[in-house]
């Protein structure tokens, strides 16, 4: 898939939870409705809590926030689509530290919103691959706002 589509209310939200924890890194989940495990447009954005040591520059889902989210999901019939955080001082691309604890699986796509100017985010996805060599590694995927 080289093509995400999100609702533009989805996609304002998205920024919107990013900048409203700005300083710190924010986090959480996108959702969608699928289809035959087909993803289908992201609809849904759950912000989780940033539970990480260093929210300045880390981030880690709240145990708690994380158990609500996967309900809410569940109890909508949902499906995972992605997960976001944000760089509040480094452009939206992977750093080390994201590709090496990433668990969100092959599926999944990794999106990044960049506040270094935060009256213009840049957000950018991401699918996780690995390389011929066996390493894991990103690469962006096009983004559908509708």
């Amino acid at each position: 898939m080289n093509l995400i589509t999100i609702t533009r209310p989805a996609y304002e939200q998205l920024i919107q939870a990013c900048l409203d924890q700005f300083p710190n890194e924010a986090c959480g989940v996108l959702a969608c409705f699928a289809q035959d495990h087909e993803y289908e447009t992201i609809s849904e954005v759950l912000a989780i809590r940033n539970a990480a040591g260093m929210p300045v520059n880390s981030y880690k889902f709240d145990p708690s926030d994380w158990v609500t989210a996967m309900y809410k999901i569940k109890r909508n019939r949902l499906t995972i689509a992605g997960f976001f955080h944000s760089h509040p001082a480094s452009p939206a691309v992977p750093s080390a530290s994201d590709v090496q604890q990433w668990t969100g699986g092959m599926q999944i796509c990794s999106w990044i919103v960049s506040l270094t100017q935060p009256d213009a985010p840049v957000v950018r996805t991401y699918r996780p691959v690995v390389s011929s060599a066996g390493a894991l590694m990103f690469t962006e995927v096009s983004i559908h706002i509708v």
